[in-house]
């Protein structure tokens, strides 16, 4: 941490699992002389335990990266109606991810702002909790961040799940506020992308899951569920999730650095290869679970292959072998001498097929003759 080059004290937090203190990601913030990788480590902090000092985010706000720094999700909430009257149209935009902590003449401003990107991302704010009606809808110059998160009218919602566009059914299948009408048309869809992005919802319950239809590629990289991740902390989720019938939310919970020890022992031998090497690789619990990883290292370890008899090609029928001449050994014509003393100038040599024009060339006591040549 005291080193003077910024490479070598970064890469002590630019790892899969960074062993810091809370003191130590503060220094690492305030000593980063780029101001992006300085918001990069204030935003990761957090995840890890760390609650950053007000006037840190004091200095991030004053700095290049300001509007990267407004972004941040623990920045306190004295700082957006600054941001919110900020000459910068992003910094007003950025405003808007905290909607909820905005006063309401904030809002109003936010909602009539002359830029368009302030005035958009304020009315998908807005509508996150009012429903979007259709001639709002249709003046979006982009609709899908609507779809993605935004409540819409209920006619206008029931002609989007039966869009004839599959993007649309399959952003919709995502959208945490879609009503429960539109989730159970959905899992019905006929479409195997629209009902595999449905199965990931949160406010699905184990049954319901395990009544969709989806389809999960258990070969392709896999990244956490953020809600999954929200729930690590919560036992009795994680108990409930580590039974999921899909393989990618059990991956999400395997990620937890805490996890009970009977859900440890659940997910050790589930038949997911993936699930019990996340396992083993992030849940700090299962090294003290009585024989935990180790079961779960010889799990991960790949079965041995069958052994196989030698594949031999069978010799042709039409091939026809002369008879051993009287006096010559068993191992004729490859050696005169017995087979049971070789020598080193005497190992059998597999003789070569040879054409009729060859054959002329060999002695008829020698040849091995071939129908067709």
């Amino acid at each position: 941490m005291t080193h003077p080059d910024p490479q070598v004290r970064s890469s002590l937090a630019d790892t899969f699992r960074p062993k810091l203190t809370s003191d130590q990601w503060i220094h690492l913030i305030r000593a980063e002389p780029s101001p992006e990788r300085s918001v990069l480590w204030a935003k990761h902090a957090p995840a890890w335990g760390t609650t950053l000092p007000e006037d840190l985010y004091d200095d991030l706000l004053t700095g290049p990266s300001r509007v990267q720094a407004a972004l941040l999700s623990g920045l306190p909430a004295r700082h957006l109606p600054g941001l919110a009257s900020d000459a910068d149209p992003r910094a007003r935009a950025a405003a808007c991810a905290r909607w909820e902590d905005l006063a309401a003449a904030l809002r109003e401003r936010l909602l009539a702002d002359a830029d368009t990107a302030v005035r958009t991302a304020a009315l998908l704010a807005h509508h996150t909790g009012a429903p979007m009606p259709r001639t709002v809808f249709a003046a979006l110059p982009d609709p899908r961040p609507a779809l993605e998160r935004c409540r819409l009218a209920p006619e206008l919602e029931a002609e989007l799940v039966r869009d004839a566009e599959v993007n649309v059914r399959r952003t919709l299948a995502a959208n945490p506020v879609l009503c429960q009408h539109g989730v159970a048309v959905l899992a019905q869809d006929p479409h195997d992308d629209v009902r595999s992005e449905l199965a990931l919802r949160p406010d699905l319950t184990e049954e319901q899951r395990a009544a969709v239809r989806h389809v999960f590629d258990l070969t392709l990289m896999s990244h956490t569920l953020p809600w999954v991740e929200d729930l690590h902390g919560d036992a009795d989720a994680m108990r409930r999730l580590a039974v999921s019938s899909h393989p990618l939310i059990r991956r999400s919970v395997a990620r937890a650095r805490h996890l009970p020890q009977d859900v440890v022992a659940r997910l050790a031998q589930d038949e997911d290869r993936v699930v019990r090497l996340f396992l083993a690789e992030s849940c700090e619990d299962g090294r003290h679970a009585a024989g935990g990883l180790a079961l779960v290292g010889r799990q991960l370890q790949p079965p041995r292959p069958t052994p196989q008899p030698p594949q031999t090609s069978p010799r042709p029928a039409c091939w026809t072998t002369p008879p051993t001449p009287a006096g010559a050994c068993a191992a004729w014509p490859w050696t005169t001498r017995s087979p049971h003393r070789p020598t080193s100038h005497t190992w059998p040599v597999t003789p070569k097929p040879r054409c009729a024009a060859a054959q002329l060339r060999t002695p008829a006591s020698h040849r091995q003759t071939r129908c067709g040549c």
